[in-house]
This record gives C-alpha cells, structure tokens and sequence, in this order.
C-alpha cells in the first residue's frame, strides 16, 4: 500500500517511517523539534490502513497529552483516517464524573473497523480503582484497550520510564507486552546516566538485554559501570560504589540497532545556539550563611537562635546552598527568609533591562519567579508565568499570549514548560539558577530552538555564583551530556561554558 501523509514529511521523517513502519518496535532517539510524533501518528495510520491495527494508546508527560488531542493529530492524520477514528483525552480530574464514565464507555466501545486512540499522561496510568468500585479509572481504561484491540503503543518523552524499580515504569513495560507495535520517543534518552536506557529499551522488547547476557538491572550495570567495593567504617557493612562507565561502545551498538538518532544540526537549517555564562560574587550576608552551611550543616539566622537553616542530607544541602545564592532560604519551620542584597537579581535585572526582544527565563525555584515577577511588574514590564502552581486553563493562555506576542517575557520552571511546548519567538533563554537534571536542561533549551524559528540566533545566559554549587552544576551537566553522546554516537559539542 502505497500511504499518502498529510502533511509532507522531512527526509529524515520519510526515511525512518519507511524503515520502521512495519517493525514491532522501534525507538525514535529525535532530537526535540525534528518531528518523532509526526512519523508515530504515520505508523499509527499506515498500520490502520494496512488492517494490522485499530488502536492506539499515547502516554506522555501531564503538559505535553493534550497537545497531540489538540494540535499534532489534527494537523498529521490524514483526513480519511481521522473521518474514521475516535480520539479520547484522559483526565484524572474528571474520572469519576458520570457523564465523563458515559463517554468513556462509548469510546470503549468504538467499532472495530474504527481507529480508537486513547491519550494519557503516566501519572494516569497509575491510578486504578478501589474494589467494588465502578468508574474506570486510567489503569483500567489502558487495559481495555490494549487487550481488546490491535494497539500500537507509545510512550513519548520516554525517559519518564527510566527507572527499573519505579511503579509507573513496571507497569508501562507491562502494558507494552499487550501491545502489538511498540514505540519510544524522545530526543534525551540519556538524561543522567548511560543506565537510563536500560527500562526503555525493555519496554519495546522484553528480552533485548538478556540476548547479550544482562538478563537484570542488576547484570546490566555490572556490564556498563565500572564499581569498587567499600566498608562503612561504622558499622563494617560493604557497598559498592560506582566510579566510572564501562563498555559504552556496546551499548551504543544495541541503542543504534533498534532505533533513530537525529539531530537538529543534521536534518534541519536552524541558526546556531550561542552559549554564555555570566558570574557575580555573593553579598556578604549570603557568603556567610553559605560556608556555615557548607561546613556546619546548620546555621542560626538570628541571635535568639529562633530560625535555623539545617540541612544534615547531601541532596538537602545542595538545594539549600543554590537558594542561598540565588537570595533567600527556607528555615527549618518553613519561613522564606529573602536575603539582602540579592547580586543574582540584581545582574538579571541588568540583563532584563538590555533585552528589547521576547524572552524565556528559566528558574528552578517558585521564589525564583516569584521574585522575577515583581521586578517585571515594577519595571511595567509584559509577562507570564508558567510553572507547577499554574493550572491547565492558565497555561494554555499564557502559552497563547506569549505566542502572539502580547507578552515580552516568558517566566518557566522547566519541570512544567520544558517539554511540549513551542516558544520559537524567543531569542533569549536566560537560566537564572538551573538543576542537575541533563533533560530538563536539554528539553527546556529547545522551546525557543526549533523548525519554524527565524535566522537569527537564540541566546543561551546562565547566571552562575562564583565558587559555589552553581559552577558544579554547569560542570556536572557538561559530563553528563558528553557520557550521553557516547550512548547515542553524538558528536562531542560545545555547550555552556
């Protein structure tokens, strides 16, 4: 059969349908903005057409779901397909909504020669309901599908199942083996560690890892990590520690085999990302509570000893030393305690005032934007945010008005705006504070970096304190993205200084 798409495809696109459009499973390692949905929402066609299915089920991250309801199957199914399929929004507010359970069951109930496409985010696939209950909740409603229809199966920004032991993980690879297709999507396979692949991989096929003899988790990083052996000197128990990454050729090997790297610089004419980093010194005030938390792990921020920042975990501390430098802390009873002067506001403001065009600002922090939004709004300044306090309804109006230009200023979390949404109008990114996480980085990065941007350049700026956590950030983020490229054969690139 000779499919005809809707929208014209890329070479890159055309080429990898081809390829894959028959295969079981398939993994799409696209770079963000080079199209990996557009060749999911072809299979999912070519196959219905072609007879070999009559279902689909999406999983995706919570702000990223409803853009294929709304904008991407619209835009690529072709019509004759759409004529004939029945498209279904998960929403985990309203399951228990009788009217919504009435559309629910007509869904289900789609007729086999129609195409039934049910999208839903990851959080949804874990709720079931209580026994003796009658709503279906998403568990069930993934069920039903998968083992009442011919299904393809995909689970785009696939990295949300990167952790083995985790729940969500377990029963997404699961419900794949219900499935008849199988695919994975997403342009940072490799957020943190090469370990990451491993449960996504298993997803498309159960047994790829024991066909070279990592039948475990377990196996797998003995394979692929380098460990040495201590003892706890307090109570003599023995762990291994791990130092280094092994093998990776290998494991690139099997990632190369069973599915696509693209990259924008490859397929697409964009213009070029520009990288800065623009340091600043503490103010005293911040100095001091920082080293007395470094070295202390706790610190009295008043001579009455009535507010204490303590911090005794290691992952507690370095939250707490990057908010410090960032001009403020959360105390041990829960008070926001700002610090004053705040340097770092201080030279974003600078950098705000010389910015005449549209612009995202990323903070990793709720203060972060909080303190962002009143400079803005005191300079009379357009803007909107868009971060985990935002509801459904807001974000999509604040993404419309940034997008029609009816505000300047984009202020983000990127573990809320860093996926799915495309902000090309941008010319700036400026990274007010940012975290260990490589994806978030990666994917927030490209909102404003994608197809359908102008010639001109986007410009990349992270603040950064110097001899702080900050510089272990930006260093730690640069390893990790230098181990990721070995996993997927990505060129080593220049990026954040």
């Amino acid at each position: 059969m000779d499919y005809q798409p809707k929208t014209k495809p890329f070479d890159h696109q055309a080429r990898i349908f081809e390829k894959s459009r028959e295969l079981e499973a398939h993994a799409l390692f696209l770079e963000m903005g080079t199209g990996k949905t557009k060749i999911i929402i072809d299979t999912i066609a070519d196959r219905f057409l072609a007879g070999e299915l009559n279902g689909a089920l999406v999983l995706a991250p919570k702000n990223v779901a409803p853009n294929w309801v709304n904008d991407e199957l619209p835009i690529h199914m072709p019509d004759e397909v759409m004529a004939r399929a029945k498209v279904f929004l998960w929403d985990t507010g309203k399951a228990t909504n009788k009217g919504y359970q009435i559309e629910l069951a007509k869904f289900l109930k789609t007729p086999d020669d129609q195409l039934a496409i049910l999208v839903m985010s990851y959080p949804a696939m874990m709720t079931e309901r209580k026994p003796g209950a009658k709503p279906l909740k998403g568990k069930e409603a993934a069920k039903h599908l998968l083992t009442k229809r011919r299904c393809l199966m995909a689970c785009d920004e696939s990295a949300r199942i990167k952790t083995p032991s985790a729940k969500t993980t377990k029963r997404v690879v699961a419900a794949g083996k219900h499935a008849k297709f199988r695919r994975i999507a997403t342009g940072t396979p490799v957020p943190n560690s090469p370990f990451d692949v491993y449960a996504q991989l298993q997803f498309l096929d159960p047994d790829i890892w024991k066909r070279i003899g990592a039948g475990s988790f377990a196996a797998f990083k003995a394979m692929f990590g380098v460990w040495i052996e201590h003892e706890r000197k307090d109570n003599g128990m023995r762990f291994k520690q791990l130092v280094d990454y092994q093998n990776l050729a290998q494991l690139h090997s099997v990632v190369d085999q069973i599915g696509d790297r693209v990259l924008k610089d490859d397929v697409l004419d964009l213009p070029p990302k520009l990288f800065k980093r623009m340091t600043f010194d503490m103010s005293k005030p911040q100095r001091e509570l920082y080293e007395k938390l470094r070295d202390e792990f706790m610190v009295w921020l008043d001579e009455e000893k009535t507010e204490m920042i303590s911090a005794p975990l290691a992952i507690t501390r370095l939250l707490r030393l990057q908010q410090i430098t960032s001009g403020y802390c959360p105390t041990d009873d829960g008070d926001m305690i700002k610090i004053d002067p705040n340097p770092r506001l201080e030279l974003a403001h600078e950098i705000i005032q010389d910015i005449p065009h549209q612009a995202i600002i990323w903070g990793k922090f709720h203060m972060d934007l909080d303190l962002l939004a009143e400079r803005l709004t005191a300079d009379k300044r357009t803007f909107v945010t868009y971060d985990g306090r935002t509801s459904q309804d807001e974000r999509e109006r604040n993404r419309s008005a940034f997008k029609a230009g009816d505000a300047q200023f984009f202020l983000g979390n990127p573990q809320a705006a860093g996926e799915g949404l495309t902000l090309h109008m941008a010319k700036t990114c400026l990274y007010y504070n940012t975290s260990y996480k490589l994806g978030d980085r990666l994917q927030s990065e490209d909102r404003a970096h994608r197809a359908g941007m102008d010639d001109k350049p986007v410009h990349y700026i992270d603040l950064a304190a110097r001899g702080t956590v900050d510089v272990q950030i930006l260093r730690a983020l640069r390893t990790k993205n230098d181990l990721a490229a070995q996993v997927t054969g990505d060129k080593v690139r220049a990026w954040i200084e």
